[in-house]
């Protein structure tokens, strides 16, 4: 692991023999905010719904040339792979079991010294974490009714994908599915 090392669109970092530190990664996203001001009442109502904005990452980068037309050869590399038009994965390597979906929202601005490249990347990310592993449930139904306990280790509710097979011949007729969230 490389302190300030990171994955992009599954090109690793030190693959452009790069330096780079991590300048805003929060930890949680901001809430949205959903607040109504009522002329002539002091305060405001909070119709908050639980739900979070998207987040910005902060990224400085720097990395070293022969000279300045390096530089600016080397900065166009490092800007031609961090642009997409899509959400990319981002996977840091202090964080190794998630990764964000973000698209680079600023321009790579370089600020050139000697022979040393600088800049800031800002990632636009969706507002979670997601896991690198898929938690999977196989649970054989013979009897009725029947619940299955699905647990996940994240912080907001997270729908599942639910897939049913039949593997008998027999026709099954009402299926009720009940999708419970508890978050503590």
């Amino acid at each position: 692991m490389i302190p300030g090392a990171f994955k992009f669109r599954n090109v690793h970092s030190t693959s452009f023999k790069i330096i780079s530190r991590s300048v805003n990664r929060p930890i949680l996203p901001m809430k949205r905010q959903n607040k109504i001001v009522v002329p002539g009442r002091h305060g405001t109502y909070d119709f908050g719904d639980n739900t979070y904005e998207d987040r910005s990452i902060t990224m400085e980068i720097a990395y070293i040339g022969k000279d300045y037309n390096e530089l600016r050869l080397r900065g166009r590399e490092i800007a031609a792979w961090l642009s997409s038009k899509h959400y990319q994965q981002l996977i840091f390597d202090d964080e190794l079991n998630k990764f964000y979906l973000a698209k680079l929202h600023s321009t790579v601005d370089l600020e050139n010294f000697y022979r040393l490249g600088r800049t800031q990347a800002i990632f636009d990310c969706k507002p979670f974490a997601y896991s690198i592993d898929l938690k999977t449930v196989e649970n054989a139904i013979v009897l009725k009714p029947h619940n299955v306990v699905i647990n996940t280790a994240g912080t907001v509710e997270t729908p599942p994908i639910l897939t049913l097979e039949n593997q008998g011949t027999n026709t099954l007729t009402n299926i009720a599915l009940s999708i419970e969230f508890e978050i503590e």
